[in-house]
């Protein structure tokens, strides 16, 4: 989380009306919920008002929140319903962009190949060939890869089973194999993946 104390810890302390723990999460939290954010919707603006309003609301329920085993799941979900909740009442959102144009991913520079000018094609090739993928393939991936989440975890942000996530991120890395077949390094990067999330699925 980028402190020394667990979510149960500061969770209690933000119950208590400790401002410095709200703080911490706020300066801790702010910047992924942006991120995330950005990619549910075009509007900035719209995104920043609903981070506000999820930390407003944070504060307000201090004495009433749930039990949470992961706080930034929660945050990530709490800002996903607040975006949509924003978007089925903006008419101007009654057409929304193409489902290949939403939720789009760009590659972190860890997780980006820059050796050599080959091996920058193969990565930003896998950029669009994430990005082809359905929306909702492209958020597990998002989540587990990004914001290094569990099945539970992203299953909690994403209001699906955990079954549901697994079979998702399944398919995705399925398609991207094939989309990728023509580049070795990719492809056997992808099949060893698939096993270590088969295992851990176990």
């Amino acid at each position: 989380m980028g402190f020394d104390i667990s979510d149960t810890e500061v969770l209690q302390l933000i119950r208590m009306g400790n401002r410095n723990a709200f703080n911490l999460v706020y300066n801790n939290y702010a910047g992924m919920l942006y991120n995330y954010g950005c990619r549910l919707s075009p509007d900035r603006e719209m995104v920043k008002d609903s981070i506000q309003d999820v930390f407003i609301a944070l504060w307000n329920r201090r004495d009433r929140l749930p039990e949470i085993s992961s706080l930034k799941a929660y945050l990530l979900k709490s800002i996903r319903y607040t975006l949509q909740r924003k978007i089925r009442r903006d008419l101007s959102y009654s057409q929304r962009p193409d489902d290949v144009e939403w939720f789009q991913i760009e590659l972190s520079s860890e997780a980006r190949i820059v050796d050599d000018e080959t091996a920058a094609e193969i990565s930003e090739r896998l950029r669009k060939c994430v990005n082809m993928l359905p929306t909702q393939q492209r958020e597990v991936i998002f989540h587990i890869f990004y914001h290094k989440m569990n099945y539970e975890e992203t299953a909690s942000v994403m209001a699906l089973s955990r079954k549901s996530i697994y079979n998702l991120l399944h398919l995705g890395l399925q398609k991207l194999r094939m989309a990728m077949k023509n580049a070795p390094a990719i492809c056997a990067f992808l099949i060893i993946l698939k096993m270590l999330l088969l295992y851990k699925m176990c």
